[in-house]
């Protein structure tokens, strides 16, 4: 499967591992996710429309539908937009949602967080979970999550601990958010942040 020739080498890489890992990927990673959903989710309520970005095969989504138990409430009130890089990666997730009957509230994207194609002010919520150490450019993955979110929206972030930009971007979600928490004291192989976003005047 050919990439984007502009991509950088290590994206094409990453690319490369996910579209090869696919497969095995919920054996290898489902418990670790899981843990990490668990970590915020208790300080969450699930708002109109969500942006997964860096979906992966629906780990996240099938966690919502896990608490939520109330499905009735999401299929009338509830959008959901997965966003991956990975095209094999969203084969997957696909599959599981025509296992689900295909629900309509649910959109798949094949797009690059650092060239995010959708307009402003779209989303109310927003999850990036174990993603921006794979980004290129971080500063213009994150600004590229504000522009989509909403005037007053959630962001919901984790990076590795071992990400080599780790502090750099610590500081940059500390720049953009208003009040957040920062939960780095747990066993968990990211550091993880939650709060509402400054949407900044140009």
């Amino acid at each position: 499967m050919k990439t984007n020739p502009m991509y950088s080498d290590k994206k094409r890489k990453i690319i490369s591992d996910y579209n090869s890992s696919f497969k095995y990927y919920d054996k290898r990673y489902k418990e670790i996710q899981l843990k990490k959903y668990a970590r915020f989710f208790k300080k969450l309520k699930i708002q109109k429309n969500i942006l997964d970005a860096g979906c992966g095969t629906g780990l996240l989504l099938e966690y919502i539908f896990r608490v939520q138990r109330r499905f009735n409430y999401l299929f009338a009130k509830f959008r959901y937009v997965g966003v991956d890089i990975s095209l094999n990666m969203l084969k997957k997730f696909h599959l599981k949602l025509k296992a689900l009957g295909n629900p309509r509230f649910v959109n798949l994207v094949l797009a690059d967080i650092e060239n995010i194609p959708f307009r402003e002010d779209v989303f109310d919520e927003i999850f990036t979970i174990t993603v921006f150490q794979n980004l290129d450019d971080i500063e213009r993955g994150l600004d590229n999550l504000i522009s989509v979110g909403k005037e007053k929206f959630d962001i919901i972030i984790s990076i590795l601990k071992k990400a080599p930009d780790v502090k750099h971007f610590d500081r940059l979600v500390k720049s953009k958010l208003e009040k957040y928490d920062f939960d780095y004291t747990h066993s968990l192989e990211d550091n993880i942040i939650w709060g509402p976003i400054i949407k900044k005047e140009n």
